[in-house]
């Protein structure tokens, strides 16, 4: 068996950092893994959109990756650049003689098969290596990737690829899609792989192919340190080192790791690539990674909230993002409707009466201690929690609005159980609620959407459909006008997860105060940002 490691930092490590690695670290990456012996490299993107840029490694034209790689390693690799059908017009790719690349590996979804295969054959027409990369394997059935390899066969490319587009492969889905392949492609054509890390396999599926009884050419696609869009993907140090101990491979894992010492260290200081939550999930659910990141970016919802919606996803649509789609699948969710009626009269009949404190978490219910009290004392009030469980004042009821923050304090509710009364809207779903009272998550709802939930406005807007006169409220901070830090916060775990704009998310608050202070008299104990006198 032929082996062969292709490193493709400088094009799939690009979607970490926008492709902006410098000039001199793209001279350095790609003159060290040629010294290190690495077979094939993939120097970037040619792109329509983009412009010359030294510093970039996507370029617009063949033409202008030599004008970035204006010198010549002592050990030439096969070199390669990448285009993704409909990102770059062949007309954008000169002769192969006129340029450095050797190569061009051209992606193409599975509906785009045809004008794919006629965009390849017009890449061995300007004499170029062909690469053939069907975007995300996982699509096809073997019969339709059987298809594919034998319209291939009639134009001899040097590879055709397993691409794990999401990374959704297993150890038998791989061996299955190689079969296929090797069953089908003429013997002359090369295998290759391209995997991506969300269920952390990226390195261990590649290595499976290593021991593979088979006289095919095998090609492994890695980057160092295993930079990548995502969950990234195989790392090429673990490859080289592999191959160095069990293949009879001699690759200077020295030169490899320096990359990573001198370049690739501080980019992970700042960028994120790798295993992920998010990406775990994409793969579990096998859909495109963009849906996963809408779902968790709500920070309304439980993972098994967010698993339950996906798989409301058609198959034929889930490796393609759809907006759309997810926004509406998301809503539906949300706006759930289950005995809300009944919920909603018998807390007008059990709140009739009473004065209401609502508290929220704000850090002023630690400062302003015992301004709270005395009122409590004073007052005697009902008192309800706004999403979140209190372990410093006694509550009647705990009103929770949010999926993601019940199952947050999950363990506190049951361990108190019936000291409390649990009201919940509808779209807290997809957890144990056990809720004593259900509301209409529709018909309490405010936009737009950051307060939509807003567990404290609702309940305001509670009270003065029932008919109170007045509410007051304590923690109710409101954020600083800048960027919302988990400072405002009693607690961190109340805190969103990424930084919110705080002065937009206080005028929307306040646009909906002044809606409800027509209806119902609003007061505060503690300090606020908001208006509400």
């Amino acid at each position: 068996m032929k082996i062969q490691v292709l490193d493709c930092t400088l094009r799939d490590g690009g979607f970490v950092n926008d492709w902006q690695f410098g000039h001199m670290s793209i001279i350095n990456i790609y003159l060290r893994l040629a010294e290190a012996g690495v077979e094939i490299l993939e120097l970037g993107f040619l792109h329509d959109q983009s412009v010359f840029n030294p510093d970039r490694s996507m370029q617009p034209t063949t033409e202008d990756f030599n004008r970035v790689f204006d010198i010549a390693p002592k050990n030439k690799p096969l070199l390669t650049g990448m285009v993704i059908l409909g990102e770059c017009r062949i007309e954008n790719i000169g002769p192969a003689k006129d340029t450095l690349l050797d190569a061009i590996r051209v992606v193409f979804k599975k509906q785009d098969m045809d004008e794919g295969i006629e965009y390849c054959r017009q890449v061995i027409e300007k004499g170029y290596t062909l690469f053939v990369q069907p975007a995300s394997v996982t699509d096809y059935s073997p019969e339709e990737l059987k298809h594919l390899a034998e319209r291939l066969n009639p134009l001899s490319p040097y590879a055709v690829y397993i691409v794990d587009t999401y990374g959704l492969m297993q150890k038998k889905d791989l061996l299955g899609t190689f079969d296929v392949l090797d069953e089908t492609l003429t013997d002359d054509i090369a295998i290759g792989y391209h995997a991506h890390n969300n269920f952390n396999l990226a390195y261990a599926n590649a290595t499976e192919l290593l021991q593979l009884d088979t006289q095919r050419e095998i090609i492994l696609d890695g980057t160092v340190y295993g930079m990548g869009k995502g969950a990234g993907n195989a790392n090429t140090e673990l490859l080289a080192y592999s191959l160095n101990n069990d293949y009879g491979k001699h690759y200077d894992l020295a030169q490899i790791l320096e990359i990573i010492n001198l370049e690739i260290l501080a980019l992970k200081k700042k960028y994120d690539w790798g295993y992920s939550f998010d990406k775990f999930i994409s793969a579990a659910n096998q859909c495109h990674p963009k849906y996963v990141s809408f779902l968790v970016g709500k920070n309304t919802l439980p993972v098994k909230a967010i698993n339950d919606i996906l798989s409301e996803i058609p198959k034929d649509t889930k490796t393609l993002y759809n907006k759309t789609l997810i926004e509406e699948l998301y809503d539906a969710y949300l706006l759930k409707n289950s005995s809300a009626e009944d919920g909603y009269h018998r807390l007008k009949k059990d709140l009739e009466g009473r004065d209401v404190l609502i508290i929220c978490p704000g850090a002023t219910l630690e400062t302003h201690r015992k301004d709270i009290e005395q009122y409590i004392k004073d007052r005697h009030p009902m008192v309800v929690s706004a999403n979140f469980f209190s372990r410093d004042y006694a509550c009647d009821y705990i009103m929770v609005s949010n999926a993601k923050r019940f199952g947050q304090m999950i363990y506190y509710l049951k361990k108190e159980e019936g000291k409390n009364r649990i009201i919940t809207t509808t779209n807290v779903s997809g957890v144990e609620t056990n809720a004593d009272y259900t509301l209409d998550a529709e018909a309490l709802k405010f936009e737009p959407e950051e307060i939509r939930f807003n567990s404290a406005l609702i309940m305001i807007k509670l009270l003065a459909e029932f008919g109170h006169n007045s509410v007051t409220l304590a923690g109710f901070d409101g954020y600083n006008t800048g960027t919302a830090h988990k400072s405002v916060y009693l607690a961190q775990d109340f805190a969103f997860d990424k930084p919110v704009e705080g002065g937009a998310i206080n005028a929307a608050v306040n646009a909906a105060l002044h809606e409800l202070k027509q209806k119902i008299d609003i007061d505060t104990i503690t300090p606020t940002s908001y208006t509400v006198d």
